[in-house]
């Protein structure tokens, strides 16, 4: 039988290293975990016909899943890792979607099933090509991992993934122990996860010193650079009591904010976004300030990181 794997929107998404359940777009409902594992047949099912089944790639910084419908004569769990070595399609890739699985990467047979642990034999690509993001760290390695066992574990009854590399053990990823285990827990993966971190500081200064704009941005400038790992600012507000905040957008989407702080003086601060986020990237510093006590005054700078 000719196997066939087509593209479909976007199903559920189980946000189990990242709060609750969002919005994909074009109205599709995100499903929580227990509905939308028992959509899916067996690992080792081998339908006669077409059949749903889950891939998980990264959106905004976070895993989501999407839906594929496959056909052929392989196992299910074969067919989803063939899915999701595919990548995703374009238009999900202009939605935000992204892999961090290495262009190339092939599955040499089959999906196995070891009691509840499902393995994937990859090919070297897996390990040796770097992927297609633009910074990349050691957390690299657990993202691209982290694909894989989501869509294993998707599966009624699978409840860990491994990965081999042309039949061997993945031996140099961060913390080798953790990849060499028998089977891979979305717990264990959530131990590596890390959203966007930072901080903002504030430094008081005398109030006559306080005068000009309401904000003023000293550092980035115009247009910063998202690839060395960390997105600084600091600037100053002239307000005697002015709440400041920083946001970080990948286009519309908030992906990380500060802790709204009162200042009046000099302020600075800065975020380490992950690398599964490919932009574009904005930071937004807004100020507001009680202006004559009946109307606030706002004050916004957008910096375009990258």
């Amino acid at each position: 039988m000719r196997r066939s794997v087509v593209a479909t929107l976007p199903a559920g998404a189980l946000l189990l290293l990242a709060g609750c359940a969002g919005q994909y777009g074009g109205g599709v409902r995100a499903e929580d975990a227990s509905t939308s594992r028992t959509h899916q047949r067996g690992l080792m099912a081998r339908p006669t016909s077409e059949h749903a089944v889950q891939v998980w790639f990264w959106r905004h910084g976070k895993p989501r899943a999407v839906r594929r419908i496959v056909e052929g004569e392989r196992s299910l769990g074969s067919e989803a890792i063939e899915a999701l070595l595919a990548g995703p399609t374009a238009s999900e890739r202009a939605r935000g979607y992204r892999t961090m699985i290495p262009p190339g990467t092939r599955l040499h047979g089959e999906v196995t099933l070891m009691g509840s642990g499902a393995v994937a034999n990859l090919s070297s690509e897996f390990r040796e090509q770097p992927p297609l993001v633009r910074r990349r760290d050691s957390s690299v390695e657990v993202y691209k991992l982290a694909q894989v066992v989501y869509t294993l574990t998707a599966f009624s009854g699978v409840r860990s993934g491994r990965v081999v590399v042309e039949g061997r053990a993945v031996e140099d990823g961060p913390g080798s122990s953790d990849w060499d285990q028998p089977g891979l827990t979305r717990l264990l993966l959530a131990r590596h996860e890390r959203p966007p971190a930072g901080g903002l500081e504030c430094s008081p200064v005398p109030s006559a010193q306080l005068s000009g704009d309401l904000l003023a941005l000293y550092e980035p400038a115009a247009s910063a650079s998202f690839t060395t790992g960390v997105v600084r600012w600091s600037g100053r507000t002239r307000a005697l009591s002015g709440d400041v905040i920083v946001q970080l957008y990948e286009g519309d989407v908030e992906v990380w904010r500060s802790r709204q702080q009162s200042c009046n003086g000099r302020f600075s601060g800065s975020v380490t976004p992950p690398p599964t986020l490919a932009g574009p990237l904005t930071l937004r510093v807004s100020v507001t300030s009680p202006g004559d006590g009946r109307v606030q005054d706002v004050e916004r700078r957008d910096i375009v990181v990258g």
